[in-house]
């Protein structure tokens, strides 16, 4: 009959368990920062492989980490895709690793736009912008806006970190990935603005006595462009928010309204507005009593 392990021993087997359980956490968060925070897409992706393309990735992992661990990735594949079995920091690291240079231009895009789309740099800016201005003008304004912005603003660790890991530690490519997505959202910003501000330019010359000014905002993942279209400007320009109209003052179209009455009826409105509220004032006290 065997003995059975002392208190002593079982308890030191279950310390050297956690211990090994809380090191493969660390290590799951050491990586998972290295690589941008979160990887979760990463994972997906890794998961998502088959056929060659797996098979090419258990083939490196054999070259550098030996045969049976070769085997060992091979055989738990389905387990770590499952959740049946947990992937350690240090397997996730070493497979991880191999991925990028293996990794089609487009799966590296969507992995870096992922990061990009979550903490990359926020840019707010608004304009005012006349209804008979050049639209050119102004989208030219904004891209340089944009551009010294961007060129301005610190790049997030985590995006710096997942560009780096992407491109296999290759400076030219990590540079090359960054300024595709400046590039881009700046492009599909300033696409937006020659779409949309043209339409609203027409809408506040159709419709300018009874509108002062229209908005429209362009939200493209961190990026925020609020451009007015005010009436006051005419053919012109300028960063900012239009002036606010001054307390007392009357929007265009009630002013006209206003003064085609008075030239219709000969005395001033106001006065008009004031009998007629008299008028009916008296006209219920009169039903009350009644």
């Amino acid at each position: 009959m065997r003995p059975r392990p002392s208190r002593r021993h079982r308890y030191s087997r279950r310390n050297a368990g956690q211990e090994a359980a809380l090191r493969h956490i660390e290590q799951a968060r050491a990586f998972s920062h290295e690589i941008g925070s979160t990887d979760d897409d990463v994972k997906r992706y890794f998961f998502g492989l088959s056929g060659s393309a797996l098979d090419e990735i258990f083939s490196a992992y054999g070259k550098a980490y030996g045969t049976a661990a070769e085997q060992y990735a091979i055989v738990t594949f389905k387990k770590w895709k499952s959740g049946s079995t947990h992937m350690s920091g240090l397997v996730a690291q070493r497979l991880f690793n191999l991925l990028p240079p293996r990794m089609p231009a487009s799966a590296k895009l969507e992995l870096a736009g992922n990061i990009w789309r979550r903490f990359g740099p926020r840019s707010a800016h608004s304009f005012t912008l006349g209804p008979a201005a050049d639209v050119t003008s102004l989208t030219e304004a904004v891209s340089d806006k944009l551009t010294k912005a961007i060129q301005n603003c610190q790049i997030p660790d985590q995006v710096r970190h997942r560009f780096e890991w992407l491109s296999s530690r290759d400076v030219r490519l990590k540079e090359q990935l960054l300024n595709y997505f400046l590039d881009m959202e700046k492009d599909l910003v300033i696409c937006k603005l020659q779409e949309e501000l043209p339409i609203l330019q027409k809408q506040l010359q159709e419709y300018g006595d009874q509108t002062i000014s229209v908005r429209t905002r362009l939200e493209i993942h961190r990026y925020s462009i609020d451009v007015w279209i005010d009436h006051r400007l005419e053919d012109s320009f300028r960063e900012g928010i239009p002036d606010k109209t001054p307390v007392g003052s009357t929007a265009p179209g009630i002013a006209k309204s206003l003064a085609s009455l008075r030239l219709r009826l000969g005395q001033p409105i106001e006065w008009l507005i004031v009998a007629a509220l008299f008028l009916v004032i008296i006209f219920a006290n009169l039903l009350d009593r009644s």
